[in-house]
């Protein structure tokens, strides 16, 4: 079943990264406020949010060096 997604005519802010996501020490709480603010359920977000924390505290204690120069295949951007 679908539902009207109501996106505002500028859609640029619902894809930039916040404070939270840039930060080299993100505050785990602050960044699934962040994640979840322009959901479209905020019960969802509400209910939600608690797991989210946790997965972006787990994730930040165990980070993955990625080398940033990486090269993304061509294949990707066919998804877009």
């Amino acid at each position: 079943m679908w539902e009207d997604a109501n996106e505002p005519a500028d859609r640029k802010p619902l894809f930039e990264l916040g404070e939270q996501a840039l930060s080299e020490d993100p505050d785990p709480a602050k960044f699934a406020d962040e994640l979840t603010a322009n959901w479209l359920s905020p019960e969802a977000a509400r209910v939600l949010k608690p797991a989210v924390t946790k997965l972006i505290r787990i994730g930040l204690r165990n980070q993955v060096e990625v080398e940033i120069d990486e090269q993304v295949s061509e294949s990707v951007y066919v998804m877009f």
